[in-house]
């Protein structure tokens, strides 16, 4: 409800018709302008001590509404609706009903325009029965509905804090490292959050100005904490002292900056986002590409030990030193293992012959396994025979062409093409094969593997992991990095299996427990073993699972994919680059334009920062609409 000057006067005087209305309002509001005549009348008045001490009791149970520019645009909005229906234009209730508009309250009239009503927001029927602005204004989250919400807010957090007290005992063998303590709490809060659907509580919260815990990841218990003492001070609870301070309630981001310069270094003047960059098999012997790459931007040097040999990683990393030493600038030196990574070994087709949608091929064991004139492919884990079964699907090239088991044998499957190019495509050696459905029977950390890790890892500051699935797995690499004596080599944990994603947070508890932690969103094999539908959904909910951990993120895959290869890019992947800044680190493949990419990356994330910080839009002036 909105007092007028008479309905100041009324109330002052202890109006009787005016006492009920007062009583079933849930808020009372007082417009400054209404504040000041009041004021004025009263140092008239030869009572003027005794209204002074009234108004200030009645003050401070009150909202006191200025009138502002806001307001000024509410009030020429009601006063072209009212002109444009054809009715009177009341005076003075006109800034009243602007207020009204501004600050979502309800309206309330008298239907006769008379009595102690009419000192009420006396716009008159002739506004109130065009129910213009009545059908505008939101509906307001009186008194009685806040306590409500301050009721749903509580029993909220004693959930979280149950839910995140039971997950924590769980995970507690499992943390090792002190530094990590903080964000396991803040993770199992998460968790526990997200385990209710929040939408109608949140927009529920959203026309109180409250937070809407929409972006509350690296915060979750000071977040609802400052929620509930809003509410609680809206609904007249007296509050003692902040339920946070602004330091701890902005702690998370102190975490995630810290965890993200242990695995990857200090950051850059100019950005917070790393850059990352696979490097290909001539940087083994041309050390002016790595110092190139490194001048541009890069800050870390990507090899991928599924290709190339130990002699030859090992000059590449002599190299980044090299480039660190000569510029000053700090690059780690990163190394993927291969992994237990399925490709198709040897492949038989007729001479530059594709396959189509329908068409049949057998995936063997040895390719005399195959008969005479079919189309058949050898993999590198024949073992994978023992496990398919009729219906599993199989996709080959990193998904370009989907098949479905149509029979499977000891020796043999045969496989019906699902999807190709209109064109057909072709089979070829050394390219990806993905069994979704299908567990792959190999060690997550093969012989390969250890020998790689054990020739190279004196020259490496960080470890990524392979198609990492469960929490064993990690076990398993943090044993053989113990053994090797370097049990603190940082880890990134490669999420490309739909295992992987279902166990992420066992997954970032048992690493991040023990060394610092980050994870790769590698959307190649994860948008085929998951589906590319469900990839855009998966990779937004991996990050936010990783900020509530307090743990980067490394954005993965095709990242300026046609820029590096071609030198021109896309419209879609320099928009999918400027996403990129919403994780810790975004990755660049290999190619012919590569130094190029970087720079662009250098310049376009710095951007990007300027405008979002993880979900938070940072909402700087927009020069490009400014009238200068």
């Amino acid at each position: 409800m909105i007092l007028d000057t008479n309905g100041l006067s009324a109330m002052a005087d202890g109006d009787m018709n005016l006492e009920p209305l007062l009583q079933r309002a849930d808020e009372i509001a007082v417009p400054a302008i209404v504040l000041g005549e009041y004021k004025y009348g009263i140092w008239q008045s030869r009572h003027r001590t005794r209204y002074e001490r009234w108004l200030a009791e009645v003050l401070a149970s009150c909202r006191v509404l200025a009138v502002d520019e806001g307001t000024a645009g509410h009030y020429a909005d009601v006063r072209d609706e009212l002109k444009r229906s054809g009715r009177p234009i009341p005076g003075n209730d006109l800034w009243i009903a602007a207020l009204a508009r501004q600050h979502a309250l309800p309206l309330r009239y008298d239907e006769d325009g008379a009595g102690a009503g009419s000192s009420l927001l006396r716009v008159g029927a002739e506004f109130g029965r065009a129910g213009a602005m009545m059908n505008s204004v939101p509906v307001p989250v009186g008194r009685a509905e806040q306590e409500k919400l301050l009721e749903r807010m509580r029993a909220l957090l004693a959930n979280v804090d149950a839910g995140a007290r039971e997950l924590y005992a769980q995970w507690r063998p499992s943390l090792r490292r002190r530094a990590f303590v903080p964000g396991a709490r803040n993770f199992a809060a998460y968790l526990a959050l997200r385990r209710t659907d929040l939408r109608s509580l949140q927009t529920a919260l959203m026309p109180l100005g409250l937070s809407s815990l929409g972006r509350c990841e690296g915060r979750v218990r000071p977040n609802i904490a400052a929620v509930i003492e809003a509410l609680a001070a809206r609904c007249g609870e007296r509050v003692n002292r902040p339920a946070t301070t602004a330091r701890d309630f902005f702690r998370g981001e102190r975490l995630l900056r810290a965890e993200t310069a242990r695995v990857f270094g200090p950051q850059r003047a100019n950005r917070a986002v790393r850059i990352m960059v696979t490097l290909p098999t001539e940087a083994a012997d041309d050390g002016d590409l790595i110092t190139a790459l490194v001048s541009a931007g890069m800050d870390a040097a990507r090899i991928n030990c599924a290709h190339d040999d130990v002699d030859r990683w090992r000059k590449m990393a002599g190299h980044v030193r090299a480039a660190e030493k000569h510029l000053g600038r700090r690059c780690v030196v990163y190394a993927d293992l291969a992994g237990p990574k399925v490709r198709t070994l040897h492949v038989r087709v007729p001479y530059e012959a594709r396959v189509g949608v329908d068409d049949r091929i057998a995936l063997v064991r040895r390719l005399r396994d195959a008969k005479r004139d079919e189309p058949a492919i050898a993999c590198t884990i024949p073992e994978i025979l023992d496990r398919l079964r009729e219906g599993d699907p199989v996709w080959i090239d990193d998904g370009k062409i989907g098949c479905v088991v149509e029979r499977a044998g000891p020796s043999r499957a045969d496989l019906r093409i699902t999807q190709a190019t209109e064109r057909g495509s072709r089979l070829k050696p050394d390219k990806g094969l993905n069994f979704p459905k299908t567990e792959i029977p190999a060690p997550p950390l093969g012989a390969a593997d250890r020998e790689a890790l054990a020739a190279i890892l004196d020259t490496i500051d960080v470890v990524g992991y392979s198609f990492v699935r469960q929490a064993s797995d990690i076990e398993t690499l943090q044993e053989e990095l113990a053994r090797l004596g370097r049990p603190r080599l940082p880890l990134a944990l490669k999420i490309e299996t739909l295992d992987g994603v279902n166990n992420l947070p066992a997954l970032i508890v048992q690493a991040a427990g023990r060394q610092p932690t980050a994870v790769m969103i590698a959307r190649g094999d994860l948008a085929v073993e998951i589906g590319y539908r469900r990839l855009a959904e998966m990779q937004e909910e991996i990050l936010w699972l990783c900020e509530a951990a307090s743990i980067p993120v490394i954005w993965a895959t095709q990242v300026l994919n046609e820029f590096v290869k071609t030198g021109m890019p896309t419209r879609a992947e320099i928009t999918d680059a400027a996403m990129a800044e919403r994780a810790e680190c975004v990755m660049l493949n290999k190619g012919t334009h590569v130094v190029r990419a970087v720079k662009v990356l250098d310049d376009l994330l710095p951007l990007m920062a300027a405008h979002q910080a993880k979900k938070t839009s940072r909402m700087r002036a927009l020069h490009s609409w400014s009238p200068d």
